[in-house]
């Protein structure tokens, strides 16, 4: 809803400064020191969400997006599904991300440092679909680009992909 899109990003204000010593986003190890100074301060990851109503509405957004995921992309219930990250993200004016993809190929699940031609980035686990659910839109800009079609920010929106897929 509107409201707990608004409580997250109040909770995010308030409280990333006690995590701006943190590296951020990279649980797995595989950025660089470069792109971890560029998440540093940004980030709050969900384990380290210390307010109980907060963690609820992330924690039941997360079980509401594996529903939609399965559903959209049709994916029988006995298929394992977990959601390995959940991060509330605060992106800067004129900060931008690279287009990319978030995993190596299916063939690479396995491999302890697999590289994505072109981007470098070590993915050492695999994820299958990747995902946004904006916040906010009072601001002009903050389109996701997926494979080619650019989608316009609406609080509340969630965008799924293929992790494997193209974007930024």
């Amino acid at each position: 809803s509107h409201k707990e899109c608004d409580m997250l990003m109040f909770y995010h204000r308030n409280n990333v400064e006690n995590f701006k010593d943190d590296s951020g986003w990279d649980p797995a190890g595989s950025l660089d020191a470069e792109s971890n100074d560029y998440f540093s301060g940004k980030v709050i990851k969900f384990p380290q969400v210390d307010d109980p109503l907060i963690h609820n509405i992330m924690n039941i957004t997360r079980v509401k997006t594996i529903e939609l995921i399965r559903k959209y992309f049709n994916i029988h219930f006995n298929e394992f599904l977990l959601p390995t990250e959940s991060h509330l993200v605060k992106w800067e004016v004129g900060q931008d991300m690279n287009l990319h993809s978030d995993t190596s190929q299916k063939s690479d699940i396995f491999k302890s440092s697999a590289y994505e031609p072109g981007y470098g980035r070590r993915t050492p686990f695999h994820y299958t679909y990747s995902g946004i659910i904006y916040l906010n839109d009072d601001y002009k800009g903050g389109e996701t680009i997926v494979d080619g079609d650019i989608i316009k920010p609406e609080q509340g929106k969630l965008v799924v992909w293929d992790s494997r897929t193209i974007h930024g």
